[in-house]
């Protein structure tokens, strides 16, 4: 699975600790992407999940774990993924 975003995106990812695999093979390192319970404004995901995942874009809000990853999110936006 190959996703194509926008290289400003790719660029305002630049913690990504696994050279943007999710673009490539559709995974995040070598687990599944998150599964996105909906999006909420520019860059928010709230995620089904609450599983401990180290990531610089992950963090607890609100009682959800959410993903504040641009590409993530333009994954989720423009491919419903």
């Amino acid at each position: 699975m190959k996703w194509t975003v926008g290289p400003s995106v790719v660029a305002e990812a630049g913690r990504c600790l696994h050279a943007h695999s999710c673009l490539e093979r559709g995974a995040c390192g070598d687990k599944p992407l998150c599964d996105v319970l909906y999006a909420d404004g520019e860059n928010i995901l709230f995620l089904c999940t609450e599983e401990n995942r180290s990531c610089p874009y992950r963090l607890f809000y609100a009682g959800h774990e959410v993903c504040t990853c641009p590409v993530r999110f333009a994954i989720f936006r423009l491919y419903g993924r």
